[in-house]
Parts: structure tokens; C-alpha cells; sequence
């Protein structure tokens, strides 16, 4: 009996890459006039009078833009080994999947900044004196904090991936923190010049009070959920004990990217209200560290699991649309 390959996906021809990018487009747009989740996302977008002309194309472009960037940033700093297809198309399928990827525009934006500044942050590597890149990455996604104060959170993540990477010094983590602080500092000089008080953000409030619930209307979310976390797991456990086959620049990169996606993860979980801010995130993480072993380990185990993957989330696709039926028949 033939192995099962995956080399169609890991390094597609022209015809199957568009192919591929037919049926997401395709996915996406029946989502978009079928699932409640849009019209009403749809409906809220009206009351600000941003119109649904500009706001779609802008969501196209952002996808795009994000799927290219992944696909450099994995390429540029060798966290796969060989040219490989498939961090794109595993972020392609979550962001078509996820519904609270579908539609809203910011957390999307924030993805494609935080993709920029870990750049910078990458390029850090065994240099205490990087304080430019220090600066510039907190700068970039502090400013983007301006509007979603709630992912100030990652900046001790990231932090902790300066002791990583052997780049923490004291004037590196000044630079971090003023990189933080000077969007900040504008933004409430500006209100106070205009005479308008400002004090801590009730988002940042709400920190203090973590809390864990699952209503029942989440079972399929959360059964999805735990087993996308499952094979995550074992993808990162397989990492983990081939680690020693990459360069050491490369294994502060991907523990590093394990330790946002843990941290991350965590924090969804915890804080659920702000979770959907995070998805881009955690599907560009994800993405990643699942297509290090489905694209470099040529075992027939890789192959079974990621079609067991793509199964599972052809079946979440479906149970969106079942539950849609379901209400229409009541």
C-alpha cells in the first residue's frame, strides 16, 4: 500500500494553489451571506457608518496581507527547515472556520503589526544592545493598544522572550518599556490639553477578576476546541523532542512561539470576553508550530493526523450550518 503524502499541500503547483484559494474565497463568501454571525456583526458596522463596500474588501486584503507575511516570516527565520505551503493554508483554514475570524477588522490588523514587530523582536537574537528593535516592537503594538488596551498583556510575554533569545539588559527593557509607554503618553496628552479626563481603562480593570465558564450553547465549541488543542499538543511534543535538529537560533524561536501560544491560550480561557481579539493570534501560532512536524516528519502518523485535523474542522464547519437549520425549522 502507497504512503500517504502530503508533498501536494507542502509545495503546491500554481493549479492547486488557486485551487485552494477558490474554495476559501468560496467558503468565506457563503458564510458570509448564510451565518447569522455576519449580519449581525454586519448590523453593527451600520450604526458606526462604515459601509460593508469598504469594510469586506479591507478584511480580504488584511487575510491576504497576513498570509503572505506568515509565509515570510517562516521562510526568513527558518522555523521550517524547507519551503513549505502549509502554515498558510492551516491559517487560511482557521480563519475561514473560526467564526470570530470572520468578520471582525481590528484584531486582524493587530495580527498583521504583531507579525511586523516580532520581526524585530527576532532579530534581537544574542544582542543586548538592540534597543531600536526593542523600541520599535513595543512602539507598534502599543500603539495598536490604543484602541484594544487589552493587549498591553503581552508585553511580559514578550519580555520573557528577551531572556530567551539572551537580548535582556537593562537598556533593552527601558527601550521596551518607553516603546510602551510614549503612544500612551500622546494619547492621554491630547485628551488633557483638550480638557478631557482620562484615568485606567475598565478593559485593564476587568484583569483583575479572571473567571471560567462554558455555557451549554458552547459544548461543540469547546469539543472542537480540545481537540485542536489535543493535536496541537503532540505537534509541539514532537517539536520539542526533535528540537535538537534545528540551529540554536531556530530553537529560541519556536520556544518562544510556544510559549505566546501557551500564554495566550491561558489568557482566552480566563478572560473569554476578550478572547475573539486574540484569535488571529492564536490561528497564526497555531498555524506554525503545526506545520513544523506535518511538513519535516515523513512518518505515515503526520499524514493520518492532518487529515484527521482538516475532518475535524470540515465537521465544526457543519455544526455551524446544522445549528443555523435548526433555528430556521423552530
Amino acid at each position: 500500500m502507497k504512503a500517504i503524502s502530503l508533498k501536494a499541500v507542502i509545495k503546491p503547483g500554481i493549479p492547486t494553489l488557486i485551487l485552494i484559494l477558490i474554495l476559501f474565497l468560496a467558503v468565506w463568501t457563503a458564510h458570509l451571506l448564510l451565518l447569522p454571525v455576519f449580519q449581525e456583526s454586519a448590523d453593527e458596522y451600520g450604526k458606526m457608518q462604515w459601509p460593508l463596500f469598504y469594510h469586506l474588501p479591507a478584511l480580504v486584503v488584511l487575510t491576504t496581507l497576513n498570509s503572505i507575511l506568515i509565509r515570510r516570516f517562516v521562510l526568513r527565520f527558518a522555523i521550517i527547515r524547507i519551503k513549505s505551503f502549509l502554515p498558510v493554508l492551516l491559517f487560511l483554514i482557521f480563519t475561514t472556520v473560526w467564526s470570530g475570524l470572520r468578520f471582525d477588522l481590528y484584531p486582524h490588523l493587530f495580527l498583521t503589526a504583531f507579525i511586523i514587530a516580532t520581526e524585530f523582536f527576532f532579530n534581537m537574537f544574542r544582542n543586548r544592545k538592540a534597543v531600536e528593535h526593542a523600541f520599535l516592537t513595543s512602539f507598534i503594538l502599543s500603539l495598536l493598544s490604543l484602541n484594544e488596551p487589552i493587549y498591553i498583556v503581552l508585553f511580559p510575554v514578550i519580555w520573557s522572550g528577551y531572556i530567551i533569545l539572551k537580548s535582556m539588559s537593562l537598556r533593552v527593557w527601558l527601550a521596551s518599556l518607553s516603546g510602551l509607554a510614549v503612544p500612551w503618553i500622546f494619547f492621554n496628552a491630547w485628551y488633557w490639553f483638550n480638557g478631557i479626563a482620562t484615568g485606567l481603562s475598565p478593559v485593564l480593570e476587568q484583569l483583575l477578576y479572571p473567571s471560567f465558564f462554558m455555557p451549554s450553547s458552547f459544548l461543540t465549541l469547546f469539543i472542537y476546541g480540545g481537540v485542536t488543542g489535543i493535536i496541537s499538543l503532540i505537534a509541539i511534543s514532537v517539536i520539542l523532542t526533535k528540537i535538537f535538529d534545528d540551529s540554536v537560533q531556530t530553537r529560541k524561536y519556536i520556544y518562544i512561539l510556544v510559549v505566546l501560544l501557551v500564554a495566550i491560550t491561558l489568557f482566552c480561557v480566563f478572560y473569554q470576553p476578550f478572547a475573539h481579539l486574540f484569535l488571529p493570534l492564536i490561528a497564526f501560532l497555531v498555524a506554525v508550530l503545526l506545520a513544523h512536524p506535518f511538513t519535516l516528519h515523513k512518518s505515515e502518523f503526520f499524514p493520518l493526523l492532518f487529515i484527521f485535523l482538516i475532518l475535524i474542522n470540515i465537521a465544526y464547519l457543519f455544526t455551524q450550518y446544522f445549528n443555523l437549520l435548526s433555528t430556521w425549522a423552530i
